[in-house]
């Protein structure tokens, strides 16, 4: 078994001193874990070509995103406005937005990753609570919360989930070290996700730095769309590759 770590830069690998995954079974499971279903749509891109754009399903006009993660990037949440969505925005580590828009409704508050997080991090149940959307369906979600979506997805019940015809997120942390408690919440926590959506398209973020094993590359930090499975867009006996070629 041949690692190779570090980071694309210039179409070269740079070797990184670090920390990472050396498990080769660790990988075999996530890339099982992450296996991409044929959709029956085409894909747009919502925001910039960079990082803080997603490639997605063409969202049908008008209705209400929440966006978990902002720092000074709103073009995602600006395309989607421009769709005619009411967008819910949470960020707790900013005072503000950079852009302010009437379809924005910013909160400084986050998302929580366990039940012992205190405000200003709280569960999605909170803020559908709190907004009137509570029985809302048919909802984008978007989520860029620098490793919080493992806890999330495991503390979300499917229900809500299932309220939400597109998820798009950053995975992050995928082939950096971590404890074996945190695998098996890393890998329970796509399972639980696919239990109520199909991931669709995924690609690594040009961000984040890369290992090889055994001639495949995994990605420390991956752009994902999963779609709701009971909207009948994806073919359920059918699997892509681990992830396409797209930077983001």
């Amino acid at each position: 078994m041949i690692f190779k770590q570090g980071f694309y830069f210039g179409n070269q690998l740079v070797q990184l001193q670090a920390s990472f995954q050396t498990s080769a079974d660790y990988y075999h499971m996530l890339r099982a874990a992450l296996q991409v279903k044929q959709c029956q749509s085409s894909f747009v891109r919502i925001g910039r070509h960079n990082d803080g754009g997603y490639l997605m399903l063409p969202p049908a006009p008008g209705g209400i995103a929440y966006s978990f993660g902002i720092c000074d990037d709103v073009s995602w949440d600006s395309a989607m406005a421009d769709c005619g969505y009411q967008v819910y925005m949470y960020d707790h580590t900013i005072d503000e937005l950079p852009e302010h828009r009437s379809e924005f409704h910013f909160f400084r508050k986050g998302i929580a990753s366990s039940t012992e997080d205190q405000p200003p991090l709280y569960p999605l149940s909170y803020y559908l609570a709190m907004n009137g959307h509570v029985h809302q369906q048919h909802m984008i979600l978007k989520m860029d919360v620098e490793g919080a979506e493992w806890g999330f997805f495991l503390q979300t019940p499917s229900a809500i989930l299932a309220q939400f015809d597109q998820v798009v997120l950053e995975l992050h942390n995928l082939v950096h070290e971590h404890s074996a408690m945190q695998t098996n919440q890393m890998l329970y926590g796509l399972q639980k996700l696919q239990e109520t959506h199909d991931l669709v398209h995924l690609h690594p973020n040009n961000c984040g730095c890369l290992v090889e094993v055994e001639g495949r590359p995994y990605a420390d930090v991956l752009e994902a769309t999963f779609v709701y499975r009971g909207g009948g867009r994806t073919s359920r006996d059918e699997s892509g590759p681990y992830f396409a070629a797209c930077a983001g």
